[in-house]
């Protein structure tokens, strides 16, 4: 019982911070919204075993994470791979540009997870600088989420 309440805990302080950060940017829907699906029984669980069970390195606790994990991008858009697919001509991930307001949310959860750790001092220009490599992004898509980060017009 007390691993739910842990993660309860930290889930709705996340998407506090989150709610914060979205109406910052005028989203207050986007931050009304935000991870909803982390409450389904087919995310929900998985991410309370891997985070606070007793076997989080288990196979079976591991696997049901990463379908969790996967179920999640797929089922919400301010995720940057719920824009991609792949491209069998390529040959390569690609990438569809993302509406402004899930941007928006996007920044807002990245912000919002940090502080929801504990880590409200990290700068989100230097965690960018860190991952931005990693994400497979539409050009214009990168064009507007760096313009936001780093206040350029």
């Amino acid at each position: 019982m007390m691993k739910h309440l842990y993660y309860l805990k930290y889930l709705l302080t996340h998407k506090w911070y989150v709610f914060i950060e979205c109406c910052k940017r005028g989203r207050i829907w986007r931050g009304i919204t935000h991870d909803l699906s982390k409450f389904y029984p087919s995310e929900y669980f998985p991410w309370v075993e891997n985070f606070y069970g007793k076997d989080p390195n288990g196979k079976e606790t591991k696997r049901n994470f990463r379908y969790a994990g996967l179920h999640h991008k797929n089922r919400n858009p301010h995720h940057w791979q719920y824009w991609t697919f792949y491209d069998r001509n390529a040959k390569k991930e690609v990438a569809l540009r993302m509406p402004d307001e899930y941007i928006d949310e996007m920044i807002s959860d990245w912000i919002g997870a940090g502080k929801a750790k504990g880590e409200a001092g990290i700068d989100i220009k230097e965690w960018y600088e860190m991952v931005k490599e990693d994400l497979i992004l539409h050009k214009k898509t990168r064009q507007k989420l760096e313009r936001r980060i780093y206040g350029t017009k």
